[in-house]
């Protein structure tokens, strides 16, 4: 009876500890629940990135053209500033889709960045498929994923 209950205990610490919260720049909470059977774009950018100035149009179009689809878009500030300050960057360089307000890297794994922009593709089971280094168009972006989703 008692390795039962130290097992039920044991599984609830490690259930905890994988449930992570995440929030983005639109007030919506994010867990790993309600990404659930989506594919998920996360692409870390930088206010001093030029790259990623000129890859954010590209992006915004795709987050547009793709609300009632199966594809989320999130930004991630590179800098790890302050929600505030994340706010307001975003809002500067134009960024339409969401920006999450914590880095993501607990919830997917991701591995350390070191160049911009980096995006990664999450598949609907939650694991990242594909990195991307550099500055992508919608066209490219479109394409990757279905090569991803033909796979």
């Amino acid at each position: 009876m008692l390795r039962k209950i130290l097992l039920i205990v044991s599984l609830l610490f490690v259930t905890q500890a994988y449930a992570v919260e995440l929030q983005d720049s639109q007030h919506n909470v994010i867990t790993s629940a309600t990404l659930a059977g989506k594919w998920v774009i996360v692409n870390y950018w930088a206010q001093w990135c030029g790259a990623c100035a000129e890859e954010t149009p590209e992006l915004n179009h795709l987050y547009e053209a793709n609300q009632q689809s199966d594809v989320l878009i999130y930004g991630v500030n590179f800098d790890h500033a302050s929600p505030d300050e994340t706010l307001a960057v975003s809002q500067r360089m134009g960024i339409k889709y969401p920006v999450l307000l914590q880095d993501p890297n607990v919830m997917w794994r991701l591995g350390a960045v070191t160049l911009l922009p980096t995006t990664f593709i999450i598949n609907p089971q939650g694991k990242v498929v594909e990195k991307i280094i550099g500055a992508h168009t919608e066209a490219s972006m479109l394409a990757i994923l279905a090569a991803l989703k033909k796979s």
